[in-house]
């Protein structure tokens, strides 16, 4: 049961709450007629009588009565501290309301600014003194009409490298879709919570705000992966200025919502459960850097003078071009395509599973034992890891098959980085859970974080 008050959870048969000490049913006592009334009356209903007056009127008998005792006597020791004590208490309280607002503020800021810079996710291409830039609307129109141009440029095309130009446009036009209705709805989900805990309204703010801005981060990673190219200096594939800012602003609402909720529950995150809780934020910076590596183009190419590039698996596919499908054959062009595709699959997966658990790892520091399952997610992650070490070894090795990299050596940093670390998530995952299993036994798991979130 949860208290309507601070929202602590208490047992299920409390009648108040053991944390700031009213009633759970939302009720209160009169103080003249001594009858039941609702917490926030102004008024008894029974008997007329102004409820603050009277509780400043008992306020100043107590004072009265105490001024009359030995300030020496224990009994005037003991209010003293009684009161000292409840005044410590009301500030804490207040201290902390006010860390909820300025979290749930940087909840809103959160929302916002993914619901405004989802539509300005881009990447721009830097070649000397030019820069091409490319948002995502680009897949909705221009970048078909570009393919369809191929049939009027008075050349003859192959059809599996037009198939190619597809397999990477189709994708693309896919996750912009996705992400950009996905990252919308959760935004203005979060937005109307977030307003109705201002208002009062409700108790309970919903995480909507934190999945929008994590869908529109794994977006913009995604996004610049997808299209990423580097060739030492040349020219280089970053995220657009509009993305960096939105991703920039998000990461510093993000940081100040869980440093405001960290703040207002200080005591027992960092005093009574810093092992767990220092656990628990490894392995939330740990999925945070997996998520940065995926960004990073995932593949290297080396020439024996030392030259060389690293770009995405679509960017590898466009290496063979229209001449080297031709004379490979459509049987060995289809193993490439599909093996693209699955490569450019398992990145996709690994992202949004490195978002995952960047939320489980951040919302347990805050309220240990309200993860669900993190063994499961991290071992996901360490598997979809896997998977694109090995397709991105086959995908290299049918390229090397066809000629197209047979001068060059083909490095696999990217994906062997993030298969290292993503192992070690789940070994985290189960030394937490054998470190502390007997300091959760007979612990209820709580339901929400400090500021009503569930």
């Amino acid at each position: 049961m949860n208290c309507p008050h601070c929202n602590t959870e208490n047992q299920e048969d409390a009648v108040y709450c053991m944390r700031c000490g009213r009633r759970l049913d939302g009720t209160a006592e009169c103080p003249n007629c001594k009858k039941t009334i609702p917490a926030e009356a102004t008024f008894c209903p029974y008997c007329g009588k102004n409820i603050e007056e009277l509780a400043a009127s008992d306020g100043s008998l107590t004072a009265v009565v105490g001024s009359q005792t030995s300030d020496g006597s224990p009994a005037a020791r003991a209010e003293k501290e009684s009161t000292a004590a409840a005044e410590k208490q009301a500030l804490n309280e207040k201290a902390r309301r006010i860390l909820t607002l300025c979290a749930a503020a940087c909840s809103l800021a959160m929302a916002v600014t993914a619901l405004v810079f989802v539509f300005f996710t881009g990447v721009s291409a830097v070649s000397g003194f030019t820069r091409l830039d490319c948002d995502l609307f680009y897949y909705f129109g221009t970048a078909y009409e570009e393919i369809a141009a191929l049939d009027t440029a008075g050349m003859t095309y192959e059809l599996p490298y037009i198939a190619s130009l597809y397999i990477q446009t189709v994708p693309l036009t896919l996750l912009s879709a996705v992400s950009l209705a996905g990252v919308a709805v959760l935004a203005v989900a979060g937005i109307v919570y977030d307003i109705l805990f201002f208002a009062g309204k409700s108790a309970r703010r919903r995480k909507f705000s934190q999945y929008a801005f994590l869908a529109y981060l794994v977006f913009s990673v995604l996004f610049l992966a997808l299209n990423g190219i580097d060739v030492q200096s040349a020219m280089q594939i970053t995220l657009n200025a509009a993305t960096k800012a939105g991703v920039a602003l998000g990461t510093i609402f993000f940081a100040g919502r869980f440093g405001c909720l960290a703040a207002a529950d200080a005591r027992r995150i960092f005093l009574k459960d810093l092992p767990n809780t220092l656990f628990s934020l490894g392995k939330a910076v740990l999925s945070a850097v997996l998520l940065g590596v995926s960004s990073l183009p995932l593949f290297g190419l080396f020439a024996a003078d030392g030259s060389g590039m690293t770009l995405s698996p679509f960017a590898l596919l466009a290496l063979l071009g229209n001449q080297t499908m031709s004379e490979i054959g459509v049987t060995a062009t289809a193993f490439i395509e599909v093996f693209t595709l699955l490569t450019c699959f398992a990145l996709c997966a690994v992202a949004l599973l490195a978002a995952v658990n960047l939320h489980t790892g951040t919302d347990a520091t805050l309220s240990p034992g309200s993860a669900k399952h993190p063994l499961r997610k991290s071992a996901a992650l360490a598997a979809c890891s896997a998977a694109l070490l090995v397709f991105s070894i086959v995908l290299a090795a049918l390229l090397t098959d066809a000629g197209v990299l047979a001068e060059v050596s083909v490095g696999y940093a990217v994906p062997a980085v993030l298969f290292v670390f993503s192992l070690l998530l789940p070994a985290a995952d189960l030394v937490q859970a054998h470190l502390f299993r007997s300091g959760r036994k007979g612990q209820k798991a709580p339901s929400e974080n400090a500021d009503g979130q569930n």
